[in-house]
C-alpha cells in the first residue's frame, strides 16, 4: 500500500500519456501537407511521410 502511494503520481502521469497518445493515432494529418518542406526532419523520414500519408500515432512508428 505505501509503494502504491509512493508511486501513484507517475502511474497517473503515465495514464495521461497514454490517453494523450491514443487521441493522436485518431487525428488525420492534411492529405496535402508539404512533408519535404520540414527540413527539422531527415530526408528519409520526410520520404516515408509523404509515402505513407497516415495518422500521427501511426507515422510516429515508422523505422528511422
Amino acid at each position: 500500500m505505501e509503494i502504491e502511494a509512493k508511486y501513484a503520481g507517475y502511474v497517473a502521469r503515465q495514464l495521461d500519456e497514454i490517453d494523450r497518445q491514443r487521441g493522436l493515432e485518431e487525428q488525420p494529418l492534411p492529405l496535402d501537407f508539404d512533408y519535404m518542406a520540414l527540413t527539422s526532419l531527415s530526408i528519409e523520414v520526410r520520404q516515408k511521410l509523404d509515402q505513407m500519408r497516415r495518422r500521427p500515432g501511426q507515422a510516429s512508428r515508422i523505422p528511422g
